[in-house]
């Protein structure tokens, strides 16, 4: 298996530490062997349920083998295996709307490039407790209007392709362009749930679902290659690289404010986490501390 990311390892240092510490969850480590023993024998249905299995286009390549490079990340580490249910329920949900917006892209003509990520969209968020008048709220507000933007107009131009037999533009809508935002609500990544000013937000849970994902289990890497990584993976904007490429992506003026990029509060949410190893005032370590489970 090769891995993507096999030029960009730090081994600077190893980690110290194979504990995950999920601040704020309210989880006690026993309850996940309890609720695992006990369900082991369970079945759920009668006789087993079987899915049938698809292709699915070749274009989906770049994003299909990032997801599968994730998924194996997050099911090799030693996380009790309740945890890794839930960070693959957040893995699916992001893939979903990463697989949208990747295939919206390839069909809009007009969609830039976005160096560093295949994509050719991006994602700038902001902290949850960003004030309102705030550039970085409203530069998330701006990339979720531009992200909406891409995903009506290539279905638009879909719909009015095929025809009014097709069936309403309403189901297109509800079983299309809605789903990006239903599912960024429902994992957290899309605020307000109603009202105005949607945009996007990073939460502390999204922040250690990335290290979990983009990570694999005991890795190290400097703050600024993590930025690259979450970039590549999912053209989320953390950094100031990355910051500029997004803003040239979407059209939004003001690319002084890339320069400047504010992730005080992205490492304090790491920091708290006990995903941030700060060796010196000028070197940060973002770890995945969940080692590899016995066997992987």
């Amino acid at each position: 298996r090769r891995d993507p990311h096999e030029n960009d390892r730090d081994r600077s240092a190893s980690p110290t530490s194979n504990r995950w510490r999920l601040s704020g969850g309210g989880r006690n480590d026993d309850q996940g062997p309890f609720v695992e023993r006990t369900l082991d024998s369970y079945n759920l249905f009668e006789t087993p349920k079987r899915a049938t299995l698809g292709w699915v286009p070749t274009s989906t390549l770049p994003e299909s083998y990032m997801f599968a490079w994730e998924l194996r990340n997050i099911a090799i580490s030693g996380l009790p295996d309740l945890d890794k249910i839930d960070l693959m329920q957040t893995l699916c949900s992001m893939h979903v709307l990463r697989t949208l917006c990747c295939e919206a892209a390839r069909q809009d003509s007009t969609s830039k490039q976005t160096p560093g990520f295949f994509g050719s969209f991006a994602w700038m968020l902001c902290s949850l407790e960003s004030g309102s008048g705030s550039a970085e709220r409203k530069l998330a507000q701006a990339s979720f209007a531009a992200v909406e933007g891409l995903l009506f107009r290539v279905l638009l131009r879909k719909y009015e392709s095929a025809g009014k037999e097709s069936g309403s533009l309403n189901e297109a809508r509800k079983h299309g362009f809605e789903i990006f935002r239903r599912l960024g609500k429902q994992i957290g990544l899309v605020v307000p749930r109603t009202g105005k000013g949607q945009r996007f937000v990073l939460p502390p849970h999204l922040l250690r679902f990335l290290v979990a994902a983009v990570l694999r289990p005991g890795e190290r890497i400097r703050l600024n290659r993590f930025f690259e990584r979450v970039f590549a993976h999912y053209g989320i904007a953390l950094g100031d690289r990355q910051m500029a490429v997004a803003l040239a992506w979407d059209g939004a003026q003001g690319h002084d404010f890339a320069v400047a990029a504010d992730t005080q509060w992205i490492e304090e949410t790491l920091r708290q986490g006990g995903l941030l190893v700060e060796l010196s005032d000028a070197v940060s370590i973002v770890q995945n501390p969940t080692g590899p489970s016995h066997g992987a």
